[in-house]
């Protein structure tokens, strides 16, 4: 049996509006098993990206708060975890990658000075890769992502590529350091539909060569059915179904 690498279970997030609380979550329960692809799928605002991003520690509280719940990393409640606990784990156990390439990167930086601060994070806590170089893995991670002339990518800034070349700096960035687990925010909303599957299956081939689990959130039922093993449904905050694809 694989082994269980993410546990939510029944999370409820309020989000403090005028007048009181809105429940935006409610029970929430969900899991991902080593090395597989999970669908996550529903209409906007029903709380798939709140899901993710309680998930990586990165929900705005307030106006967020975490009402009831526990999600479990590799055995261990991320909800109880300490801010140096939570960064290591994003360091070396789950990555993000999310749907607006153009808002993920900072437009004053390179993409060198971008995906150096990841690798430089990482670098002591990733056993596997520290006797590479910074550099070797800058230029390996933009390798991975099919980009060409990834020397000259690196002095780029993100204004000076293309929305889909942006999209694959961005899974470099994800991917930049082994991980357990990778979400996928929608990964192809911004992108024209052969750019789109170009990527989907650039994941796909990473995953597989990782070992990685993904999340993939979508509103696209085609993509879900050709490229996941499970699919959650969600509506209103709430899990509605949960089966394999098939």
């Amino acid at each position: 049996m694989s082994q269980l690498i993410l546990d939510i279970k029944n999370l409820t997030v309020n989000f403090r509006v005028y007048g009181g609380y809105l429940k935006v979550l409610n029970e929430v329960n969900l899991s991902v098993t080593q090395g597989e692809k999970v669908g996550l799928v529903g209409e906007t605002g029903c709380g798939k990206t709140t899901t993710m991003k309680t998930v990586m520690g990165i929900l705005p509280q307030p106006p967020g708060k975490i009402v009831q719940g526990e999600i479990f990393f590799q055995g261990k409640n991320v909800l109880a975890m300490k801010k140096s606990e939570i960064e290591k784990m994003r360091q070396t156990g789950i990555s993000m990658i999310f749907q607006d390439p153009t808002a993920a990167l900072n437009p004053v930086f390179t993409i060198r000075q971008q995906l150096y601060d990841v690798v430089q994070h990482s670098q002591s806590s990733d056993d596997g890769q520290s006797r590479l170089s910074a550099y070797d893995v800058l230029i390996r991670a933009l390798q991975d992502v099919s980009l060409p002339d990834p020397k000259r990518i690196l002095d780029n800034y993100p204004l000076q590529l293309s929305g889909g070349m942006r999209q694959r700096v961005c899974i470099a960035l994800a991917i930049a350091r082994s991980k357990k687990l990778l979400i996928a925010d929608e990964p192809g909303t911004s992108l024209d539909v052969t750019i789109q599957d170009q990527i989907l299956r650039l994941l796909d081939q990473i995953a597989a060569e990782k070992q990685m689990a993904i999340i993939l959130i979508s509103h696209s039922l085609g993509v879900i059915r050709e490229w996941t093993n499970r699919v959650y449904v969600m509506y209103a905050g709430s899990i509605v179904e949960e089966s394999t694809t098939e």
